[in-house]
């Protein structure tokens, strides 16, 4: 399904460092990525999970910042001086 459109970015759910990552920029690459970030993060993380998303390809500067304690989660942006603080609860 061509719906995300491309590229699009693979990368291991257990990552680090680049571990499991690849960008592709088309239906054949997305086929050899996924079976090269799949082996690649089992090998170093025990775990072949993996996450596809939309690459952005010259993004500029954006920040978040997470704070969690045991009954609050908050997160902020920083790539609008304008930005609010959200909050979710967690469960």
């Amino acid at each position: 399904d061509e719906e995300v459109g491309y590229p699009v970015m693979i990368k291991a759910t257990a990552g680090g460092g680049g571990k499991g990552m690849r960008i592709c920029h088309n239906p054949e690459q997305v086929v050899e990525g996924y079976h090269l970030s799949t082996a690649e993060a089992k090998s170093f993380f025990s775990d072949d999970r993996l996450f596809i998303e939309r690459y952005i390809e010259d993004p500029h500067h954006i920040e978040i910042q997470v704070l969690a304690g045991r009954k609050r989660l908050n997160a902020t942006t920083k790539s609008d001086p304008k930005s609010v603080p959200m909050g979710m609860n967690t469960f």
